[in-house]
């Protein structure tokens, strides 16, 4: 048996230990999720497809949400389902990083709350399953729960909060929203879009209705005006909102920054800034994490370090996330990793009726990587 061979049968049977449900997700999938939750990111390294019958398709560039698609349409919800297969991602001419690999993995699945000690069974699942192919893995643990907990700590005018955050998920998107120029109220169409912000949704969409018959202006093109509205709306709120000033980008630039075996602690140093004015949402996703970080004692290496502006290659991850590492490998360190992505469940169970309070977590693993790590 070959190495290789070895490392993906014991990765499996550690993962069997926990009673999944294996899947098998098609290759093909839609990119529409991946384009709206990680941008032009995705479509740099997606290998995407034009269909005239289905639309925009990819090959899968990960395993998560194929999986959870496959585990969304089972009769029943399966509390956690475990995937192995091939995934495909375009890389910069001279890498030495695969444009094809295999993923070895698992993802938790529930209706409800995932409390601080089941967040930390997928850590030291996929620690197990890193153990089990013969590698002590280094371990980065972030957490986006507490970039967003810092946003809403800093009491941002609407609708910066949310910009914030979106820019924050992306590598580079912080800096590249502080240059960005502001939005001029001399900018043409922005006297309609400020008139149109002090009103209700349907109230913008019903002057926008009756200024375009008093004009006698036929829409063209597939847009709605209640999108065309609620564009409006929202660009005239930027216009008339304060922008996050330099200290406020300051902090969020020195909480990024931050990697450490003590991150955490440094961490809530941060939070007894005088920026935030109120400073509840930081430090509940604070405590959430040290719970964690308690749950997981004794599981974590002794090489482990907490990096809240941590970020996955693929930009869904809306809580705690985490990385394994072979340092030895150089440029293809990573083993694989995973976190917390209730907002892609919940874009994923779109169309499937009323939208439950979906948990979802877990991690993919590189057998390939372990495979060379371990040798």
């Amino acid at each position: 048996m070959s190495r290789l061979d070895d490392v993906r049968q014991k990765l499996r049977a550690s993962l069997d230990a926990r009673g999944p449900i294996w899947v098998e997700p098609p290759v093909l999938q839609p990119a529409a999720v991946y384009l709206e939750l990680s941008g032009e990111e995705i479509r740099r390294r997606a290998f995407l497809i034009d269909d005239a019958s289905h639309g925009a398709l990819c090959l899968r560039p990960d395993m998560t949400a194929p999986a959870v698609r496959v585990a969304f349409d089972l009769p029943k919800l399966p509390p956690l389902v475990a995937y192995e297969g091939l995934v495909f991602r375009r890389q910069a001419p001279g890498s030495e990083r695969e444009s094809e690999f295999t993923q070895i993995g698992a993802e938790w699945l529930g209706k409800g709350e995932m409390d601080a000690s089941g967040e930390a069974q997928v850590i030291a699942a996929a620690l197990e399953g890193a153990r089990a192919a013969g590698v002590e893995a280094r371990v980065k643990l972030g957490d986006f729960a507490i970039l967003a907990g810092f946003v809403a700590a800093l009491g941002l005018d609407e609708p910066w909060p949310a910009r914030v955050v979106r820019a924050l998920s992306r590598t580079g998107g912080l800096a590249a929203l502080r240059v960005e120029k502001s939005a001029a109220s001399q900018d043409e169409g922005a006297g309609l879009a400020e008139a149109l912000a002090t009103l209700s949704p349907e109230h913008a969409e019903a002057a926008l209705n009756d200024l375009l018959a008093h004009a006698r202006i036929t829409p063209v093109g597939g847009r709605p005006i209640a999108e065309i509205a609620r564009r409006l709306q929202q660009r005239g709120k930027l216009a008339a909102a304060a922008p996050p000033n330099a200290a406020q980008y300051d902090l969020l630039d020195q909480l990024t920054h931050i990697e450490a075996a003590d991150g955490l602690d440094r961490v809530a140093k941060l939070a007894e800034s005088k920026l935030l004015k109120n400073r509840a949402p930081a430090e509940a996703a604070i405590a959430k994490a040290r719970a964690r970080l308690d749950a997981l004692k004794g599981a974590l290496p002794k090489s482990f370090s907490f990096a809240p502006g941590l970020g996955r290659t693929l930009a869904y991850y809306d809580g705690f996330v985490f990385e394994l590492e072979a340092p030895t490998l150089g440029d293809r360190a990573s083993l694989g990793g995973g976190g917390r992505y209730d907002g892609l469940a919940r874009a994923l169970w779109n169309g499937r009726g009323d939208a439950p309070s979906l948990y979802a977590a877990g991690f993919a693993l590189r057998p390939l990587r372990l495979a060379e790590a371990a040798s």
